[in-house]
């Protein structure tokens, strides 16, 4: 499998969230299996600068072939906070064990 054949999507594609310090909220990603196989993934933070401001659930899981998978995920901006942020979310493909394809979502805080 090449670069160009990923068999799984994600959207929405990009997250904007308009919070101030001290709040919170959460959206869902919408994860599709487009693939033949069964297939595992892995949620995790491309900055962990902010990986304490996110909770996804569930943060890893399995796909059948045509499968689709609603993920939380939740945002909690520290009260501390004094600037906007901007990191990706990653959804990483783990069942081949060569090479991690992923794909990335923005996320503008």
């Amino acid at each position: 499998m090449s670069a160009v054949e990923i068999g799984f999507g994600v959207s929405p594609g990009t997250l904007n969230f308009a919070l101030s310090p001290g709040d919170s909220a959460e959206v869902f990603l919408s994860v599709l299996n487009r693939g033949a196989s069964t297939e595992e993934y892995l949620i995790s933070l491309d900055n962990e600068v902010y990986a304490g401001w996110f909770e996804t659930t569930p943060s890893n899981f399995e796909l059948q072939p045509g499968q689709e998978r609603q993920v939380a995920v939740k945002l909690s901006v520290p009260s501390s906070s004094r600037e906007d942020a901007d990191c990706k979310i990653e959804l990483l493909q783990t069942s081949y064990t060569n090479v991690l394809i992923g794909i990335r979502v923005p996320v503008h805080i």
